[in-house]
């Protein structure tokens, strides 16, 4: 391992923290915040999701992460990113896109959030990370943190890669405090390559990095990152990110498979003078999915029927939340030991949760 390479990830890790930095001020992260109250998700579906929260003291704006969590239904290979760059609509290798700033996150040009790369630029269909500036801003693109700790901490890292003036490409795996756990290098050459990097001793708190040597271009038209999964193993990883002065965000999942869940947690800003100051974020508040929703049978004296209202007969006091077909929560109240009415508005199916049970009944 080459002292070069311990510094660029060393400056990786300094350039990542300042560029959380907003362009009106700095970013202090202080509890004097109210931390957001999340609610219940709503326009559930396989499509999407609306996280929700109650509006939080001071706040000027939120900040909201989805989470995606795969649950393997068997022995099978998993990819955390699958990405072909689409999203990348201009540019071209003699006139290339350059970014905003040096530093970039990519969620507007990838599926999964929080990538970042230092001197990115951009070409239909290609990541462009130009790395003439090498002697004081070395280019790079890194992962944001992943639990990397499956299959032994294995993790396969593929890309399709060319350069022009680029000696070697270099994918690390590294942990939080930016120590270099694993590193495969390939050749670079100015004809497509495609390159399986397998690392190993990936920890729950991980990253990939990508760097590289020569003073010039590597362009990368697909990128990957997989671990195998045991079946009944769980993955999560941050899915998306998004900004708004509202107390809800729209969230789209269009790639969602099966095995596949989600969960978000909200941070409120404000900007004090010119300061930027961020709360916590919120505990993970998991998404109900209708579809996930499906009809359990009871396993004590719980009964659930709809006779006019819809009545729910308990042994023992619980707490019973009904929802619409849609993932709406329209009734939350604590029911005692006996039979508990709830007027429902309308005709149609409604899921109905009392304690870790959940019964449908049409209306």
């Amino acid at each position: 391992m080459s002292s070069k390479y311990v510094w660029i990830v060393s400056a990786m890790s300094f350039i990542l923290v300042g560029s959380a930095i907003a362009n009106d001020g700095s970013l202090k992260r202080v509890n004097g915040l109210d931390i957001p109250v999340t609610k219940e998700a709503t326009n559930v579906t396989d499509s999407g999701f609306t996280a929700n929260w109650e509006p939080a003291a001071k706040a000027d704006w939120y900040g909201a992460y989805a989470v995606l969590t795969h649950r393997a239904k068997k022995d099978s290979v998993y990819y955390l990113v699958d990405e072909d760059f689409h999203r990348i609509t201009s540019g071209t290798f003699e006139d290339p896109k350059v970014g905003d700033s040096d530093f970039e996150y990519l969620d507007q040009y990838m599926s999964r959030t929080d990538w970042f790369a230092c001197m990115p630029e951009y070409i239909v269909g290609i990541l462009g990370l130009d790395n003439f500036f090498s002697p004081y801003t070395p280019a790079a693109l890194l992962s944001p943190i992943y639990d990397l700790s499956h299959d032994g901490g294995t993790v396969t890292v593929t890309l399709t890669f060319k350069g022009a003036g680029i000696d070697t490409v270099i994918v690390s795996l590294c942990d939080v405090n930016d120590d270099v756990i694993d590193m495969k290098r390939s050749p670079v050459t100015s004809e497509w390559t495609t390159v399986a990097f397998e690392l190993q001793g990936g920890l729950e708190e991980s990253y990939i990095g990508i760097t590289m040597e020569g003073m010039g271009e590597l362009y990368i038209d697909d990128l990957k990152v997989s671990q195998n999964l045991k079946a009944g193993e769980s993955i999560s990883l941050l899915y998306a990110y998004g900004t708004t002065a509202d107390t809800s965000y729209d969230f789209l999942t269009p790639d969602k498979s099966d095995g596949d869940s989600y969960s978000f947690k909200v941070a409120a800003f404000v900007n004090d003078s010119g300061e930027i100051i961020q709360s916590d974020f919120s505990e993970l508040r998991p998404v109900v999915s209708p579809i996930d929703m499906v009809s359990t049978p009871a396993i004590d004296d719980t009964k659930v029927f709809v006779k006019e209202d819809l009545h729910v007969v308990l042994p023992d006091p619980s707490l019973i939340k009904v929802y619409s077909s849609n993932g709406v929560c329209i009734a939350s109240q604590m029911g005692e030991a006996g039979d508990n009415r709830i007027k429902l508005s309308s005709a149609g199916m409604y899921l109905v949760r009392v304690g870790d049970e959940i019964f449908k009944v049409i209306r």
